[in-house]
């Protein structure tokens, strides 16, 4: 119970840490935006890189399209497929990549 407990406390902060970071490195991104020198402004070398920091930021707030991997189950049985531990899952995905 009380291991339970600190772990739920230890990864609440953790995530909250994650988040925090996120939400600075977000806010330095748009800063690099707004102070972009005026001799990039409107030149292509500049847009390049305004679109790789919009790119960035899109990516940090998780608006980016979420990647879809398909696993071929059809070699096992339903009975087959409940047994499988996460690890199992994880170890399949990971051979399609």
């Amino acid at each position: 119970m009380y291991i339970k407990d600190a772990k739920d406390r230890w990864a609440k902060g953790v995530s909250t840490d994650i988040d925090r970071e996120r939400k600075i490195k977000i806010i330095e991104l748009q800063e690099r935006k707004r102070t972009l020198k005026e001799e990039f402004k409107g030149t292509p070398r500049g847009i390049r890189v305004l679109n790789d920091i919009d790119k960035m930021i899109i990516e940090l707030q998780g608006m980016n399209k979420p990647i879809q991997h398909e696993v071929n189950v059809h070699n096992y049985t339903q009975e087959e497929l409940n047994e499988f531990t996460t690890e199992q899952i994880i170890a399949m995905l990971e051979e399609i990549k």
